[in-house]
């Protein structure tokens, strides 16, 4: 967003080339394209318009940045010919200032400000969902879950299949512990868009904590199907195989999580400690040295390895 934030102000191939630099120590211009493309089927399956997105994925078209841009440009001309459904009402120039504005704010993690930012447009547009369910993703992330509830429940009032509201309702539900009811979100959320990988990996966690472990497992591979170049679900489906003692199971996703984020701290943590419950000592001492490269004092990888260390001279002396 904040790329296409720069292209609609008038970046041009310079400056986009210079801000994918910027970024390329994080993710490659792969997973940027596949991100891009799982992101575009969502927009495509959603019934709303929004043709200020796809007007600014023409434009990152137009700066000749290579596939990224061609699969951008691709998107917005199908958003653009994607017949309206269900036509959002126009916005004035005050309210929808206001709205990016907002998203500004929120961007910049001035959460506050980014609410009162959408306060004002509401008081302009009333009907104006996407403001309501913004603010209510603020409330969320300064810990005001009741209003957020009910800021999503303005936002599905006007638009009820809007997905993304229907899934960040689930978590502010979740951080209540209002758990059944959470559940019920992320399932709305997926009858109205099954590849929504959001939901599917907190629906995972969810589930997780009910102890419901085999339906945690299979939401995980749900999101890993839809999303294979983020590491977050695959993270998630290996912790959740550590708690069931399938420790065999979780190495291949401790590979897969590392192969995406090789310097991810837990994962390197999480792989030894499956390792040594295996009995692959050297193994385990070997993914502990890979962690301590990271962080020299992590006291988890320094007390496996020691563990395995007793471990490989106990069966040196018994042979």
């Amino acid at each position: 967003m904040q790329l296409l934030e720069g292209v609609n102000k008038g970046w041009g191939h310079i400056q986009v080339l210079n801000y994918l630099e910027k970024l390329s120590d994080r993710t490659s211009e792969v997973e940027w394209v596949g991100w891009l493309r799982q992101f575009g089927d969502r927009l495509l399956a959603n019934p709303t318009p929004n043709h200020e997105l796809a007007s600014r994925m023409l434009k990152l078209g137009e700066t000749r940045c290579g596939t990224l841009g061609e699969v951008a440009a691709e998107i917005g001309r199908q958003l653009l010919a994607k017949k309206v459904t269900l036509p959002s009402p126009p916005m004035t120039v005050e309210a929808e200032t206001l709205f990016y504005q907002g998203n500004e704010q929120f961007d910049a993690g001035n959460y506050q400000a980014a609410s009162g930012c959408w306060d004002q447009a509401l008081s302009l547009k009333p009907d104006l969902y996407e403001a309501w369910a913004n603010r209510a993703l603020a409330l969320s992330n300064l810990g005001r879950y009741e209003e957020a509830v009910a800021c999503y429940d303005r936002a599905l009032e006007i638009q009820p299949e809007y997905d993304i509201a229907w899934s960040n309702r689930g978590v502010a539900l979740k951080n209540l512990n209002r758990y059944e009811e959470a559940l019920a979100c992320y399932d709305r959320a997926l009858e109205i868009q099954p590849h929504f990988y959001d939901p599917w990996l907190n629906r995972g966690t969810l589930l997780g904590a009910l102890k419901r472990y085999d339906e945690a497992i299979a939401s995980y591979e749900k999101a890993v199907a839809i999303e294979p170049l983020r590491y977050e679900a695959w993270f998630a489906r290996g912790n959740m195989l550590m708690v069931m003692g399938r420790y065999n199971d979780a190495i291949g996703n401790w590979h897969q999580v590392l192969k995406l984020r090789p310097n991810l701290l837990r994962a390197w943590t999480q792989q030894a400690i499956a390792l040594f419950h295996l009995g692959r000592y050297q193994e385990a001492i070997a993914s502990c040295d890979e962690a301590l490269k990271l962080q020299p004092d992590d006291r988890e990888a320094l007390f496996y390895r020691n563990k395995s260390l007793v471990k490989l001279s106990a069966e040196a002396d018994r042979s």
